[in-house]
């Protein structure tokens, strides 16, 4: 079974695939695959991405500065538009390279994508978990932990579905407003409540 799993930022995705990970489940991450992406770029993407957002953001040894591209897409659509288009089909020959292997060997796995409904990816999955986090609980977390500041928390919620909405689209939700034991819980039951072989 492959399930997704998405939520808004700082909503606490990272403990829910903790959760999975200590239940023997093979679990990835966005952020790792696109990395992958950038790691096996070939020449073609490289070339775009210097094109479009400088040639700074490609260094010598071809290892792309994903911070610098960041800075210059956070906050501009039109420039999120831009690199989505050109890392998407690297991010999916990624994805689908490890559901393939988690299939082919009848391994259970959660894949974290935080723009999973935005993205149109629900259908590559079994089902999908929305994690839910109060907004004050959620900004304070971001801050601290992120050093971030409202305007960029703005900048990152304003590309994203609201909370509620993911909740909407979802096959299961876990509210994450109190403790880790209450969220493993939750995906206990989560767990429990599927089809396993």
């Amino acid at each position: 079974m492959i399930l997704g799993l998405t939520g808004a930022i700082g909503s606490g995705k990272s403990a829910v695939l903790d959760v999975f990970h200590r239940r023997n489940w093979k679990t990835v991450d966005a952020d790792k695959l696109c990395h992958d992406a950038y790691l096996h770029a070939s020449d073609e993407l490289l070339d775009a991405l210097k094109k479009s957002f400088g040639s700074d953001c490609v260094n010598p040894d071809r290892s792309v500065d994903r911070k610098k591209i960041a800075e210059r897409v956070f906050g501009n659509r039109e420039k999120l538009d831009e690199l989505t288009a050109l890392i998407i089909p690297e991010f999916e020959n990624e994805f689908e390279k490890f559901v393939t292997y988690c299939r082919s060997n009848e391994i259970n796995a959660i894949c974290e994508v935080p723009l999973l409904f935005e993205k149109g990816y629900q259908d590559k999955f079994d089902a999908v978990i929305a994690i839910w986090t109060p907004d004050d609980l959620r900004h304070e977390r971001l801050k601290k932990m992120r050093n971030m500041d409202d305007d960029d928390i703005r900048k990152r919620e304003s590309q994203q579905l609201s909370p509620e909405k993911k909740i909407e689209l979802a096959d299961f939700c876990v509210v994450n407003d109190s403790t880790l034991e209450e969220v493993e819980k939750q995906v206990t039951e989560i767990i429990g409540s599927l089809n396993l072989k």
